[in-house]
């Protein structure tokens, strides 16, 4: 049984005052074609095969679907300009509070687009330190997951849907992991493990 035949879809998954009077943010001007050349994303890995890369080379956004059969398992990798940070004699402690604070502010806004896409959606949980082990190091970011009844072929299906946020230098990198609520815990455990074998790129 295919992952479509289950009824699993993707939606498009410091002090504050003082780290915005350091710093501003704008559109990311930082990300630049040569750094997007970089983002690989393997046909097939952890199991997963993934489908025809999409990328907009004027918005420098990538997406990346990767399909799982079983547990049936559908994660979908943005990679897209994050916003700048533009330091005003700021020091890099200031600067990356700057980021987190910029950082969980697009996480709530993707939060209000999954939900407005599928009023149905309802918060299962929410983590606002969720570890991500990259490059050596642990990546902090943002995470939630979502609930939702959809339709299959054997009937109403119990839908779940991750949504995790991180920043990797000049760039957002966004994951939404869809999945049978009743195979939560296998599929997450496999979504994890493609996240970590799809590594990012060492920027100089």
């Amino acid at each position: 049984m295919t992952l479509t035949q289950r009824g699993a879809r993707l939606l498009a998954l410091c002090g504050v005052a003082a780290v915005l009077t350091a710093c501003s943010s704008s559109g990311g001007d930082g990300a630049t074609a040569d750094e997007l050349d970089q983002w690989a994303f393997p046909e097939a890995v952890a199991g997963f095969e993934r489908q025809p890369l999409e990328r907009d080379d004027e918005t420098l956004t990538i997406i990346a679907n990767y399909t799982l059969v079983e547990p049936p398992t559908l994660v979908t990798i943005f990679v897209y300009p994050a916003p700048k940070v533009v330091s005003v004699g700021s020091d890099a402690e200031t600067r990356a509070a700057a980021e987190l604070l910029l950082t969980e502010q697009e996480f709530r806004g993707s939060q209000d687009a999954l939900v407005t896409s599928n009023p149905v959606a309802s918060l299962l949980w929410e983590d606002t330190q969720s570890i991500l082990p990259m490059l050596g190091v642990e990546q902090v970011g943002f995470a939630a997951g979502y609930g939702y009844r959809g339709s299959g072929p054997q009937g109403v299906v119990d839908v779940g849907t991750g949504l995790l946020l991180f920043r990797h230098g000049d760039w957002s990198v966004k994951y939404r992991i869809t999945y049978d609520l009743a195979d939560e815990q296998a599929a997450a455990t496999k979504a994890r493990e493609l996240m970590g074998a799809v590594t990012w790129p060492e920027f100089d």
